[in-house]
């Protein structure tokens, strides 16, 4: 039972701080409209958002479809895809909210 609250603190934890950064870059962005919250967003992001989001789809990946003897759904395959998923998940986020608009 211990190790079901570690998981879903980890799990928590790992899906707030993304949408916080997300949600304060917004905000600094809506505040001041400059570049500067842009490029916090391109460089504090990769771990804010990168690093969290691949070991959120890392863990999503291997208790779900995770199979020992199979070439496709290894631990270093689900790595790799898990890394894909969340570099396409940071740049989605980054073009979508954080580019820079014309005044």
């Amino acid at each position: 039972m211990n190790q079901i609250n570690d998981i879903l603190f980890i799990l928590t934890f790992q899906i707030i701080l993304p949408i916080g950064f997300i949600s304060l870059i917004k905000f600094w962005l809506r505040k001041k409209n400059n570049i500067y919250p842009i490029i916090t967003y391109w460089v504090l992001g990769l771990f804010f958002v990168l690093l969290m989001y691949s070991m959120l789809f890392n863990w999503i990946l291997n208790s779900t479809i995770y199979e020992e003897g199979s070439l496709l759904r290894d631990k270093d395959s689900l790595n790799s895809f898990a890394s894909l998923l969340a570099i396409i998940t940071y740049i989605f986020i980054g073009v979508t909210y954080f580019k820079k608009q014309k005044i």
